[in-house]
């Protein structure tokens, strides 16, 4: 039975509420419009970081069908930082996290925009030095071309049973959830109950060994 819709307005309220409570998020100049199911953030915020978690927040209420984040980072850095500084800011943050191998990654910046370029050796490593990225002052866009090349050895049908074994394990309701592997490209398609199975589902091909990259084309409905 498909779940009834709730009022736009309801959707509006909840959002705000949440944005408001996590106090890791500056929410100050976020502005909140909703269309049937479907949630609009705009205004800025300080960091890039923000910008992700804002709709990571917004996601979560009940009802939410899609976030449309139009939100812009504005730096409040006091004096302002130029790329040189920010590239040195983002290098350090990199180098001292031991998760991350930094000689294998490459730092960019122009005009605020950090590009990563290089290698990991894991997805999850990938997911970990963009979101390191996004946290530095400074920083008003991270455009990702890091490519993934784990070591040799673990096959596509290796990846899908590893993932089924974790699903399983955890005792996920997936529904009709279609998982594709080629080349270590996982695909995720169909409709998921909630934004959390959502996430999680993801979560789980990110930090599967083998995988290269992650396509989630899932609905939450």
């Amino acid at each position: 039975m498909p779940r009834q819709k709730r009022n736009p307005e309801d959707i509006g309220a909840d959002v705000s509420s949440h944005l408001s409570w996590d106090s890791s998020l500056d929410h100050t100049n976020i502005h909140i419009d909703v269309v049937n199911d479907i949630v609009t953030l705009s205004g800025t915020v300080p960091t890039y970081r923000d910008l992700w978690q804002a709709e990571h927040d917004a996601r979560v209420v009940p009802g939410v069908a899609m976030v449309d984040n139009r939100l812009k980072v504005a730096s409040c850095v006091s004096p302002e930082v130029n790329d040189r500084q920010v590239r040195d800011r983002v290098r350090h943050v990199l180098e001292w996290n031991p998760a991350i191998d930094p000689s294998r990654i490459n730092v960019t910046v122009e005009n605020h925009v950090v590009t990563l370029t290089g290698k990991t050796e894991t997805y999850w490593q990938k997911s970990k030095a963009l979101s390191l990225a996004a946290d530095v002052i400074g920083v008003d866009e991270v455009v990702d071309r890091l490519k993934v090349e784990p070591p040799a050895g673990v096959t596509d049908l290796e990846i899908i049973e590893s993932m089924d074994e974790t699903i399983e394990r955890l005792n996920i309701d997936i529904g009709a959830v279609d998982v594709s592997v080629d080349k270590g490209l996982v695909t995720l398609k169909g409709t998921v109950g909630d934004y959390r199975t959502y996430c999680t589902v993801e979560d789980i091909a990110g930090c599967t060994e083998g995988v290269t990259a992650v396509s989630n084309d899932l609905r939450v409905g």
